[in-house]
């Protein structure tokens, strides 16, 4: 319905309990499936520091959200690629401008998990802004290199 809001459309679609359900059609089914691939979305604010983890997120890597939120990203980035990443991350914040594309894009790129491995992921990075432009931090979209839709060009490994 027209104006009913988020909230209303989730007590509409039987999410009373706060969850939103997927809303799709029959023809959508075995799409839905595919795109149903385990995501999570971890922000961080200007200063890299971790504002959001969900258990999906302690799903893929195994950090506790107890542990990482107020935390530097440093927990979730390889030692080999700390300085280039604060290199970027520290001009993105300081420099973007209210005309460049928020979408960063995406690429596959290990990340450090709780045990000390290395997981590959493919990530698509978004700037966030706040509503005059200016930069407040970054969102994350991660899920695994295998979720890729059939035929998708493959993404750029750093």
């Amino acid at each position: 319905m027209v104006g009913e809001g988020l909230a209303g459309r989730a007590e509409r679609d039987g999410a009373l309990d706060g969850g939103f359900r997927p809303v799709m059609g029959l023809a959508d089914a075995e799409e839905g499936e595919r795109l149903m691939e385990p995501f999570t979305v971890v922000v961080a604010d200007a200063e890299g520091v971790v504002r959001s983890w969900d258990t999906e997120a302690e799903s893929l890597f195994g950090h506790p959200a107890n542990k990482i939120v107020g935390s530097a990203l440093d927990m979730i980035i390889p030692e080999a690629y700390r300085e280039a990443h604060w290199t970027a991350f520290r001009a993105l914040m300081s420099g973007a401008t209210a005309d460049e594309p928020s979408d960063r894009g995406a690429v596959i790129l290990p990340v450090q998990c709780h045990d000390g491995s290395l997981r590959p992921t493919s990530v698509r990075l978004i700037l966030l802004r706040d509503p005059w432009g200016r930069p407040v931090g970054a969102a994350a979209v991660f899920t695994s290199p295998d979720a890729a839709p059939e035929g998708a060009e493959p993404l750029p490994e750093l």
